[in-house]
């Protein structure tokens, strides 16, 4: 399998590119300006703050996880270069007895290790199973994913919020009207319109936000999921090969 260095980060380099892009258009035809100005719950512009967030918080993510990745393939590598390297646990690290050559540090290398150990000699760590081992790093790593999930969430909802206070002031300008001429029609039109505009605009944000950042999230969990089939992949095949050298 052919490794790209820090794929997961380009690719969410080119969404934030696009994304880049997306706004300038906005704000270069005007529509960003219109719907801040139109929006009266001032929805928008918090829609905006978290979605910069998120997208800083999915960056740093990105490299963080491309950069585990980045050790899986330096580790795959070293052990397709020496395929009979005799490895063994010195401490928290995993060194080839040979060469005496210390292996990347990373999450696949921090499995491998646990691999290597047998938890039931009494060597293992508090007599965990590697299994579990192995599904406890990768929830942390989740855990990031998951606060990037509720930001998703919580524009989506902002943008539905600011539809029923779109609607509410839009009703609320028909209600307080007790006369009907020409100028107060013209005004109730206009405060419609600001109720219609807040209603829509926040809407149309909350939902953008929502797709643009939740592509980005959605391509760091292919990347664990990816991680860890490939980290398991890796150590099953050691212990195979231990244990035909010890046949």
């Amino acid at each position: 399998m052919d490794h790209i260095e820090h794929k997961l980060l380009l690719q969410s380099l080119v969404i934030a590119g696009l994304s880049v892009f997306v706004l300038y258009v906005a704000w270069h035809s005007g529509y960003l300006a219109e719907m801040i100005a139109t929006d009266q719950s001032r929805l928008c512009l918090a829609i905006i703050g978290i979605y910069v967030v998120g997208f800083l918080h999915c960056l740093r993510e990105a490299w963080r996880l491309s950069h585990q990745h980045n050790v899986l393939g330096e580790l795959r590598l070293a052990l397709a270069r020496n395929p009979d390297a005799e490895l063994e646990v010195v401490g928290l690290d995993v060194r080839d007895s040979a060469s005496g050559q210390t292996l990347p540090d990373g999450f696949a290398t921090r499995h491998l290790r646990d691999v290597l150990i047998d938890p039931r000699s009494g060597e293992g760590p508090s007599g965990e199973t590697v299994t579990e081992l192995l599904n406890t790093r990768a929830q942390r790593i989740r855990d990031a994913h998951d606060v990037a999930w509720f930001l998703v969430d919580l524009m989506a909802k902002l943008g539905f919020l600011g539809t029923v206070i779109g609607f509410i002031a839009m009703l609320g300008s028909v209600a307080d009207t007790a006369e009907i001429d020409v100028s107060v029609m013209q005004r109730v039109l206009r405060q419609m319109s600001y109720g219609m505009g807040t209603a829509l605009y926040t809407t149309l944000a909350g939902l953008v936000g929502g797709m643009l950042l939740g592509s980005k999230v959605y391509l760091l969990g292919q990347s664990m999921n990816e991680l860890l089939e490939d980290t398991v992949d890796m150590a099953q095949a050691q212990v195979q090969r231990r244990r035909s050298r010890r046949a």
